[in-house]
């Protein structure tokens, strides 16, 4: 009875709303999302089993809701069982954090060219010059991990397991860059330090000194890497930058928050109920399926968002090592902190050439 259940109801027959409301995306991009994981999902020659299609929308329907899986598997849309669900789960979120797939709807600016794009329109909406995109760290919940796997690690301030995950996006809430790799109680600095997006933003600095991210006073000061000034008197040169930051700085905020609301198994009243290197690739699934969304012109609207975002902990200049993974190991700390301390002072400069621009414009 079972088969026949899967072979009559066609999800796609239900009206847009519903097939929005249930699966997160529409039908046209649900279509599309189908299309582009056949490479990389397993084709079963019965003629009895589930197609792609269903196997895709049932994890589509874990994603938007969260929940357990025999919940997601119970839906008329599709009538699966638990187990099933499960290796549907696996399989699509492996198909989506294929490095293909990763690459093509997750893609920071390579060239010039592109960031020029960026730089001009934020500029344009921000005033601040030479901004590529704004970053900060957001907690997704999971359960109690192994033992074996230091679960104090994933213990955070707010008192709960999580992953802390790093984002960077644009002024469009594209999702730039995604580091769901790390512990809840990682320090936002720590993962900076040690992402491949930092390298990344140092060498583009490099190339045209005119490119950065902006991010909350958790981030240490880096040229290319522009924080808020915490304090500014009223009324300074200081405070107006500060007041310009925090309001392009709240894209991401916002980003977290459509992303959130639009896949609800990332929310924390949900807790994804998996290993943390699963969690991190569902994370990452995620923000493939909420860049389509972004590009696709799917509106956000209607979403609500149930969670606030928190400035994370203030960095603390005097930790040094965990800010200069690219040093040589055999460096003694002194040198470490001659380092450090040489690109708080460029960052700081920066910051200043910055200030002083926007305040001519100001003028």
């Amino acid at each position: 009875m079972r088969m026949e259940i899967r072979n009559v109801v066609n999800p796609f027959n239900v009206s847009d709303t519903l097939f929005k409301n249930t699966f997160r995306l529409d039908k046209r991009l649900a279509r599309q999302l189908v299309v582009e994981l056949q490479p990389f999902l397993h084709s079963d020659e019965d003629p009895l089993a589930v197609p792609n299609t269903i196997k895709v929308l049932s994890v589509l329907h874990f994603y938007g809701h969260g929940g357990y899986q025999a919940t997601v598997g119970s839906n008329w849309l599709h009538c699966l069982s638990r187990s099933t669900v499960s290796r549907y789960i696996e399989d699509v979120t492996n198909a989506l954090n294929s490095r293909e797939i990763q690459e093509r709807w997750i893609r920071f600016p390579r060239s010039r060219q592109e960031r020029d794009l960026l730089r001009e329109r934020h500029q344009v909406e921000f005033q601040i010059p030479g901004t590529i995109g704004f970053i900060d760290g957001t907690e997704v919940a999971t359960v109690c991990p192994p033992q074996d796997m230091n679960p104090q690690g994933f213990w955070t301030r707010k008192h709960h397991y999580a992953l802390n995950c790093q984002i960077a996006c644009d002024s469009n809430l594209v999702i730039l860059s995604v580091n769901a790799r790390n512990p809840g109680s990682n320090h936002d600095a720590f993962i900076w330090a040690n992402s491949a997006l930092r390298r990344r933003m140092r060498d583009c600095f490099n190339e045209d000194q005119n490119s950065w991210l902006l991010g909350d006073s958790a981030y240490p000061r880096e040229p290319w890497l522009l924080t808020p000034i915490v304090g500014a008197p009223p009324g300074s040169p200081e405070e107006y930058y500060t007041e310009l930051h925090c309001k392009a700085r709240n894209c991401v905020e916002r980003c977290y928050g459509v992303l959130k609301g639009r896949f609800r198994c990332l929310l924390k009243d949900r807790v994804l109920h998996y290993r943390p290197a699963k969690a991190g690739r569902i994370v990452k699934a995620c923000c493939v399926l909420h860049n389509m969304c972004r590009m696709g012109g799917l509106p956000h609207d209607d979403i609500a968002i149930n969670e606030e975002e928190e400035d994370g902990i203030p960095w603390v200049p005097n930790e040094f090592e965990a800010l200069l993974q690219e040093a040589e190991e055999e460096a003694d700390h002194e040198q470490l902190v001659q380092v450090a301390n040489d690109v708080q002072r460029a960052g700081i400069a920066v910051r200043q050439r910055v200030i002083d621009f926007l305040q001519i414009q100001r003028q």
